[in-house]
């Protein structure tokens, strides 16, 4: 406490001065412990160049030195996979738990995060087999899920896979474990370059017949739909023309991944002809080990961009009318969705087929309308007509288990898991987990199952609510999630982590409310761009080359706003459109499903969150790309270009912000929330993508922290400073609390997933970076010593660029604070604060917040009302405190 009250006195006088408190952080932390010191240095590396030198702007009125922060607490986790030796093989390094049902045999699946060096692409085989219930090693698949920042440091999380038993004595419900071990000579992690429809039968074993006769046929799956004048459009998912890539393969589970256009069956010309085609349709197809049952997930897509000018399969439609949509499969299969809804229509056969209507026909003649760009998701099984129970049972995420904290008896290691400080790699920010368990594992459940059935009582009843999270009712084939405004008010599903109460208790309605969330999302979220391949459009695809430089033809905020490249507004043809207006065809319901706007940049977390859930809870692949969908938009959207040959700027590009500060070096800018969800979006693109990939986008890390970099106000660390009318009266260069939570957690997430352990240059930058930021944030600027809270709004300083920001408390006006004070998003800042400094004053800062002295009993006090984004604070205090 007396550091504490120390620390603390020294804020009060607003200007930094320097202290040095307890034995002081390790000598590496103490070299990134001296940001300010380094500002200078830091400003030449910046690749902005022309007004980086000489320090420059940067506060007025006679800025302080810095505060060195000191204390004993931990500096990052630091990888080193020179420090990795691999257990004794038949070590004990994880458990898994599930909920057990009616089968007993069934396949585990989940994802458990390893210590730096433990699997690289040195490794042939897999190292880890999970043990069934009778004690013997099971054969168990692997599958990667995401990588460390470096190739030494291999990949830090991985997909478990192993057909187990049910312990004995166990029934539907339990909840049943299951531990993973070193092995020596696990399963082949080589992969075939095969990608023919034969591949799902390789070497996933036990298939019955029925699954290879259908896997065998190209035909044997089709999706159809008819158009306004009754035309019909077909796409075979096993069709060998379709673009391929496989994803998964292995004996327990083969999934291949196609990529195909519904074309018309007989294209016609005249005023009743056929589109050029309908949707682009991925299909991940799944073979399970021993399982009659198929697994068919269906992205369908009305984004597809006309970069073939040759090629009418890609070009842009705009909106289109349908009457339905069809999975048709052979006699004696039936399809099975995840969540049956009440848009689905008949079962009726024909052809050779039987149709199922996953989206049915409306009433009085009426047809579906689908946006521009709009998208549309379903997870189905396909199987005989007599174990329809047992693939509803598998779609109902039957062995999904999820790693444990915990203690091995024998060796008493530490088990590899989310809140294991070596093993801690969930999410872009790899901050360990805190521990929840003190709100009880029962009641953590039973919240969960109130929120998936909130969700699922307007999905199945087909209503809405009036409001979030639901507010409309079915709409076709779409239920959209949330309200029509993309940029909805509030911090409702604005959350730093996510899935930590699922991953907590190991709750299947946690999980499976995000599937639903996923499929809700996706009705709302017209943003889609692919190419004809299937692969999402980048921003190489859409740079202009031209003198003195390349141009983006586009402004972004996720979806577009200004230009329009890729023809999505001028689409052609539109007779079909025409004529469901002239006969009055238009569905009731299409100005409210039209006038859903897609999820904002400001509030992009709403449409990433479920995605990364279920990539880090469930290595699901349907969710993986939609990820790098949104991270190619955060890119496109938050670029380095300007937008045309006269050198304009779009406002929410990086280039803007980098013009910025080479003119105000030191000076702050506008580092908003945005700026930190499109690092968060693309940190967890970098996260799951190839290494070719990460290659062409490390540059873009790169001037994001070198923007920060020589953005960062000199006197104070602080960064965000930008007139906004909403942020007091428009009369500053303002900065809001929250704001720069947001755009921190963004910047954590460069330093651990792109930057420590690869890059030790920018690792060195953006830690100062982190260190100075962080002293700003509890300067008596930013934080409110008689509330101890962050000021919700505070000035940064006058409304003229070109003059220097304030430098504290003292500078500011009387109306530079908005009396209103942030404590939703911002108190994880604290917890990485003290994860990065290693100084417990943020913690004691955290205690305050909530109104006492001792961090764990404050922060263990907030139970359940925030958790997502107190988690860091939280996790740190446990650990410091030694709970966790």
């Amino acid at each position: 406490m007396e550091q504490q009250e120390g620390l603390r006195s020294v804020r009060s006088r607003g200007a930094f001065t320097e202290r040095i408190e307890g034995d002081g952080p390790s000598s590496d932390s103490n070299k990134r412990s001296k940001g300010l010191l380094r500002s200078a240095a830091i400003s030449c590396l910046c690749a902005l160049a022309t007004a980086c030198g000489g320090g420059g702007g940067g506060g007025g009125g006679g800025g302080g030195t810095v505060i060195i922060f000191g204390g004993d607490g931990p500096v990052g986790p630091g990888f080193d996979p020179g420090d990795y030796s691999p257990p004794a093989a038949g070590t004990p390094v994880a458990r898994f738990e599930t909920v057990a049902t009616d089968a007993e045999y069934f396949l585990l699946r989940g994802t458990l995060p390893l210590p730096a060096g433990a699997l690289t692409d040195a490794n042939t085989k897999s190292p880890y087999a999970v043990l069934d219930s009778d004690g013997n090693v099971a054969w168990t698949q692997l599958e990667k899920v995401t990588r460390y920042p470096s190739a030494s440091q291999g990949y830090d999380v991985v997909e478990l896979i192993a057909k187990v038993k049910r312990p004995a004595g166990a029934v539907a419900g339990d909840r049943v474990t299951y531990d993973v071990v070193q092995v020596s000579n696990g399963t082949s992690l080589a992969r075939p370059n095969n990608t023919a429809n034969d591949v799902l039968l390789a070497e996933t074993t036990g298939l019955p017949t029925v699954v290879e006769d259908l896997v065998n046929d190209p035909t044997s799956i089709m999706i159809t739909s008819r158009d306004i004048f009754g035309n019909t459009y077909a796409q075979f998912p096993l069709e060998p023309s379709n673009d391929r890539q496989l994803l998964k393969y292995g004996p327990m589970l083969t999934q291949l991944r196609t990529f195909g256009v519904m074309e018309p069956i007989a294209p016609t010309g005249g005023s009743t002809g056929t589109l050029p085609h309908m949707w682009g349709i991925h299909s991940y197809v799944s073979t399970l080990q021993g399982e009659p049952v198929v697994l068919l997930d269906l992205r369908f897509n009305n984004g597809i961009i006309g970069d073939d000018s040759g090629d009418p399969l890609d070009d842009p439609l705009g909106k289109f009318y349908f009457d339905e949509i069809a999975v048709q499969v052979p006699p004696g299969w039936s399809v099975v969705q995840d969540f049956a809804d009440l848009g689905m229509g008949n079962v009726t056969s024909g052809g050779g087929y039987v149709k199922h209507q996953i989206v049915g026909e409306l009433p009085g003649g009426k047809l579906h309308v689908f946006p521009s760009q709009g998208q549309m998701v379903r997870r189905l099984a396909l199987c005989p007509n007599t174990v329809t129970d047992r693939a509803q049972t598998i779609l109902e995420e039957e062995g999904r288990a999820f790693c444990r904290r915990g203690t091995d008896g024998g060796t008493s290691n530490e088990y590899y898991s989310w809140w294991n400080e070596s093993t801690a790699r969930y999410f872009p920010q790899n901050f360990p987990l805190p521990s929840l368990e003190h709100n009880g594992l029962s009641t953590i459940r039973g919240r969960l199952i109130d929120q998936f059935d909130e969700v699922k009582y307007y999905f199945d009843s087909g209503t809405g609510k009036g409001d979030w999270p639901v507010k409309d009712g079915r709409m076709g084939w779409a239920h959209p999630f949330g309200v029509s405004y993309g940029g909805m008010t509030g911090g409702v599903e604005i959350h730093i982590f996510d899935g930590i109460r699922t991953a907590e208790s190991a709750s299947m309605e946690g999980y499976r409310y995000f599937q639903l969330h996923h499929r809700m999302l996706h009705d709302r979220h017209p943003v889609a761009m692919y190419k004809r391949d299937g692969t999402p459009v980048r921003i190489d695809d859409v740079i202009v080359p031209a003198s003195p430089e390349p141009y983006m033809p586009v402004s972004l905020f996720i979806g577009p706003t200004n230009g329009d490249p890729f023809g999505f507004n001028n689409a052609s043809p539109s007779f079909q459109r025409d004529a469901a207006v002239s006969q009055n065809k238009k569905p009731d319901y299409e100005d409210t499903l039209l006038g859903y706007g897609f999820i904002l940049g400001t509030h992009l977390i709403r449409a990433t969150r479920s995605s990364k859930v279920l990539v880090w809870l469930g290595n699901d692949s349907m969710a993986k790309d939609d990820l790098i969908m949104q991270g190619e938009l955060a890119r496109m959207t938050h670029h380095t270009y300007p937008i045309n040959t006269n050198g304009a700027l779009s406002s929410s590009s990086m280039r803007e912000d980098m013009e910025y500060v080479a003119a105000h070096p030191h000076n702050g800018y506008a580092f908003q929330r945005h700026e930190g969800w499109y690092a968060d979006t693309m940190c967890a693109t970098y996260a799951v993508q190839s290494p070719a990939w990460r290659t062409a986008a490390k540059p873009w890390f790169e001037k994001f922290v070198q923007t920060a970099a020589a953005g960062q106000v000199s006197c104070s660390g602080l960064l965000y400073a930008k007139v906004n009318n909403k942020v007091l009266n428009g009369n500053y260069r303002g900065a809001q609390a929250y704001e720069t939570s947001i755009a921190n957690n963004g910047l954590v997430g460069i330093l651990e997933t792109v930057m420590r352990g690869a890059d030790n240059t920018h690792t060195a930058i953006l830690s100062d970076v982190l260190t100075n930021f962080y002293q700003g944030f509890v300067s008596d600027q930013a934080w409110d010593y008689t509330a101890e809270a962050p000021h919700q709004m505070y000035a940064m300083g006058p409304i003229d660029d070109n003059a220097p920001v304030w430098c504290g408390a003292s500078q500011l006006p009387s109306d530079g604070f908005s009396g209103a004070f942030s404590r939703y998003q911002t108190p994880s800042t604290l917890g990485y604060a003290y994860w990065h400094t290693g100084d417990d004053y943020f913690l004691y800062r955290a205690a305050a917040m909530f109104g006492g002295t001792d961090p764990l009993v404050e922060m263990q006090g907030q139970y359940l009302q925030n958790p997502e984004n107190e988690a860091a604070a939280l996790s740190a205090a446990q650990r410091w405190a030694g709970a966790l």
